[in-house]
């Protein structure tokens, strides 16, 4: 059977120190009718004079330059010229095993999937770990039910998010316009699109094997600052509602949305500490802002945890207690009590 074509999308910004790895990963991939769409997001280091060097030995690489516009846009500038029918994103500055691409291709056309999910091995200041420790799978998403999949996979982390240990079927993505959206108006942006993505899929196949390699680094996203943090992820939860209301699936997916804006709104809390290192004063003012959104009260009217110091801070936020929530909130941080 003829191999069909992968499109491989690596964004870029600013990450000479990285990047010659990343591509290398690439082009040493098993799989070999992949090609290489590399989206330089305005860098001003060497990063380009690295694509460059790649470009000239590999015919596969196509090389997109853009002015910064951020990463959300820099994948969709990948998918627009995507012409493979089957695309994976990659973290400029992390690393695929050789065999990703043919063992998720493979799995895909195996259990003919919407989606492939592989293991990823994570290291963070030196400590290494996996994302899942489960065997080989294939889920059927309208059995096993799509509001029970979010619960069980995209928050207990078997699954988890994120965008860069994932290969998709073009057709949906395209098909159905599911794309990134500003980097600068939500967060996480890979939560909507896997949201998106999951509500028109059908089969979901999970590869055990830690197939990517992704590295938090001291500077990077994960780890630096967040501009307008709260603002983002909670309008992160009003462009799912929106979703939802456009897909006439907003009745039956309600207790999810109210589930995705009770962690989505607590994760932003904890940014203002971990990223913004915000003082008692900043964290009150934020827990205040999340009242401009007047989903949120209805999202922490349901019980999702018995942890107790979540079942406090949920209430406190109900009865819109701020000055409360921020002073439990600030304290249980810096004790590094666990409210998830």
């Amino acid at each position: 059977m003829l191999e069909q074509l992968v499109s491989v999308i690596i964004t870029v910004y600013n990450l000479e120190k990285y990047l010659e790895d990343c591509i290398l990963s690439v082009i040493n991939q098993t799989y070999k009718n992949i090609e290489i769409i590399i989206v330089n997001d305005g860098s001003i280091d060497e990063s380009s004079n690295i694509i460059n060097k790649y470009r000239k030995v590999d015919k596969r690489i196509n090389v997109i330059d853009s002015s910064n516009k951020g990463l959300s846009n820099a994948r969709n500038i990948g998918m627009d010229y995507a012409s493979g029918e089957y695309i994976i994103f990659i973290d400029g500055d992390d690393i695929c095993l050789p065999k990703m691409v043919e063992i998720m291709y493979s799995t895909l056309i195996k259990k003919n999937a919407d989606i492939c999910i592989c293991n990823v091995i994570r290291i963070n200041d030196n400590i290494i770990t996996t994302q899942a420790h489960e065997d080989d799978y294939c889920l059927d998403i309208d059995a096993y039910d799509r509001r029970r999949y979010i619960y069980d996979f995209f928050y207990n982390y078997k699954h988890a998010f994120c965008v860069w240990n994932r290969m998709y079927k073009k057709d949906i993505l395209i098909g159905n316009g599911i794309r990134f959206r500003d980097y600068n108006q939500i967060y996480p942006e890979d939560l909507l699109f896997n949201l998106e993505m999951v509500l028109v899929s059908h089969t979901i196949a999970w590869v055990n094997k830690p197939l990517y390699i992704h590295i938090v680094r001291e500077n990077g996203l994960t780890k630096g600052y967040r501009k307008n943090i709260v603002y983002r992820y909670i309008n992160c939860c009003q462009l799912f509602k929106n979703c939802l209301i456009e897909k006439n699936m907003y009745s039956e997916m309600k207790q999810v949305f109210y589930y995705v804006v009770q962690q989505e709104t607590l994760c932003a809390l904890i940014s203002l500490l971990r990223n913004n290192n915000s003082n008692l004063r900043q964290l009150y003012s934020g827990i205040k802002s999340i009242y401009d959104w007047d989903f949120v009260v209805e999202g922490f009217s349901i019980k999702v945890s018995n942890n107790v110091w979540r079942r406090l801070i949920s209430r406190s936020i109900k009865k819109k207690h701020s000055l409360f929530t921020a002073i439990i909130l600030y304290i249980l941080y810096y004790f590094n009590v666990n409210i998830f």
